[in-house]
């Protein structure tokens, strides 16, 4: 066979794999040399000699990597979703019992019922609050609600 014709195979594999691989991951760091590959196939296809297909292969890739960094950190490093327990941080409580037995207040927050602390520092405070006051929650501890009265 032709070494043409293995090399037009090969581009192929190549840009068709790293697709396949990018996909799984989904990193942005192998679409670049995917692109490379479909440009080097291209050039193989316009009968270019290896040198050329080689050559366009490193330049559109590293042009493509250095032009898809910026996207890919912006992408992977943004916020993240807060789930479980922890989305209940940062949100507003709004008291509803009397001290329990053990000496904590109650709240009520996104329909479910907690235990109430404030935060470190403030603890001999938990019997001031008011049913009906609005409290913001800090933190969670365990089966408590972390809250910091509003001034």
């Amino acid at each position: 066979m032709d070494p043409m014709r293995i090399w037009f195979w090969l581009w192929i594999l190549l840009a068709a794999g790293l697709l396949v691989c990018e996909m799984l991951t989904t990193t942005l760091f192998l679409l670049p040399f995917a692109f490379g590959a479909a440009v080097a196939w291209f050039l193989n296809f316009i009968n270019l000699s290896l040198f050329w297909q080689w050559l366009a292969f490193l330049v559109v890739s590293v042009v493509s990597l250095a032009a898809l960094r910026p996207l890919a950190r912006r992408l992977t490093q943004g916020e993240t979703t807060k789930s479980g327990v922890d989305r209940l941080i940062g949100m507003d409580a709004l008291i509803i019992d009397q001290p329990a037995p053990v000496g904590l207040r109650r709240a009520k927050i996104d329909g479910e019922s907690w235990n109430v602390v404030l935060e470190p520092g403030f603890e001999q405070f938990t019997g001031d609050l008011v049913v009906g006051e609005r409290v913001f929650v800090l933190g969670i501890e365990g089966t408590r609600l972390v809250v910091r009265r509003y001034q």
